[in-house]
């Protein structure tokens, strides 16, 4: 019997890293197994967006300016939204990820001699998301964005409000610098530290995939077995609205207040939501070259049982021939004949990659739900929700 309460089964994507270390040391988060969800949405709020609300009304920022803060959409919907989702999200990981990865042990798809290396894959998976460096390169990516912003202020359009008369770095008030300095970067590095976390689980399932997992042929998931690696995406659901949100505010700002068509958008849609698919799926991808071969094999050993079945049949009552050594004929796990060809036609059916459409359709949705409204200020609602309906479903 395996024990899948092993520690050493354990890979949690929020418990390791410098970010989650760094948020125990400094109380944020109260233990291993409380995130504090409730506790640190409310401090980044503080941090992020309450001193530039209060500097932009201090400095008449907030209404009485050309292009006023409450009119920047992506400001607010960064700070009072995309960063709590990004929150959210590590609760959802700390449920699912010990499920799935203990699952691989549980339903028997790690076999007993290959658990030492089902072991080795969850520490180096470990490793990389305790890697120093990469933390270290996200902050510096961050650092780069606001040295851009720094340099480029007049190109960072998120900042048009916080400008005085000189629309320069000297006319930028402290809601500005805030924003630059603290709000933009938090996010930047949640969102990176994200990322970081779906290469991990892609080179996890990668190092999986390697192994001679025991799957199943004839198993209603179609794909051997591993269709519970599919309850996992819903990790990444929140974090695709995150980044959604914020796209969907500065869009909708831009639409508004700076006549930009929202059919010129379209083509960013589409290129967005492809490049969210294709990042965000990307780790369930790592098992289509085994799962492609499991289908060529299983096809091969099925089709050739089924014929044997099948000669056996039309020799003993076709031909009235007799027959011998004839056990598969009544073989209670095999049955009647159609239950055969009922076996052959799932075993023609093992999909190559275990995500069913509804997988794909929760992350699409999450994508696409915030720029209904951009679209919608000038398509009708109808029409458009038509054209979701379509791209989701047909």
């Amino acid at each position: 019997m395996h024990q899948t309460n092993d520690e050493s089964f354990d890979l949690n994507l929020v418990r390791q890293g410098p970010m989650f270390h760094y948020q125990r040391r400094f109380r944020l988060i109260q233990s291993d197994h409380e995130l504090s969800i409730g506790r640190r949405i409310l401090f980044a709020i503080l941090i992020t967006w309450v001193p530039i609300m209060v500097f932009a009304l201090l400095q008449g920022q907030l209404f009485d300016h050309a292009d006023p803060l409450l009119r920047h959409f992506g400001v607010h919907s960064r700070c009072l939204i995309a960063i709590p989702l990004l929150i959210v999200a590590e609760g959802l990981a700390q449920t699912f990820m010990p499920l799935i990865v203990g699952e691989f042990v549980k339903s028997g798809l790690v076999r007993e001699e290959h658990i030492p290396a089902y072991r080795q894959a969850i520490d180096d998976a470990k490793r990389l998301l305790n890697s120093t460096l990469a933390f270290l390169v996200i902050a510096g990516a961050a650092l780069l964005s606001v040295i851009f912003a720094v340099t480029h202020i007049r190109e960072v359009h998120e900042t048009a409000w916080a400008m005085g008369q000189g629309q320069d770095l000297a006319s930028l008030g402290m809601a500005g610098w805030w924003f630059i300095l603290v709000s933009r970067p938090v996010f930047n590095i949640l969102m990176g530290v994200w990322l970081w976390r779906v290469a991990c689980l892609f080179i996890f399932f990668r190092s999986v995939s390697k192994l001679d997992l025991d799957l199943a042929p004839t198993h209603p998931d179609k794909v051997g077995g591993l269709g519970f690696l599919e309850e996992a995406v819903i990790i990444f659901v929140p974090v695709v609205l995150a980044s959604s949100v914020v796209l969907a505010s500065n869009w909708a700002h831009n639409v508004l207040y700076h006549d930009v068509h929202v059919a010129s958008l379209k083509p960013l849609a589409i290129l967005y939501l492809l490049l969210v698919l294709g990042i965000y799926l990307s780790p369930w991808l790592a098992f289509r070259s085994k799962l492609k071969k499991f289908r060529r094999h299983s096809k091969f050993a099925y089709g050739a049982l089924l014929a044997k079945h099948a000669q056996m049949v039309d020799r003993r009552w076709i031909k009235g021939e007799s027959v011998e050594n004839g056990e598969l004929l009544c073989a209670p796990e095999i049955g009647p004949v159609a239950d055969v060809v009922s076996l052959f036609g799932v075993v023609e059916g093992i999909r190559t990659v275990p995500l069913r459409k509804k997988a794909i359709v929760q992350l699409a949705g999450a994508a696409l739900l915030p720029l209904i409204p951009v679209f919608a200020i000038e398509i009708p609602v109808k029409e458009l929700l038509k054209q979701l309906v379509g791209a989701l479903f047909i």
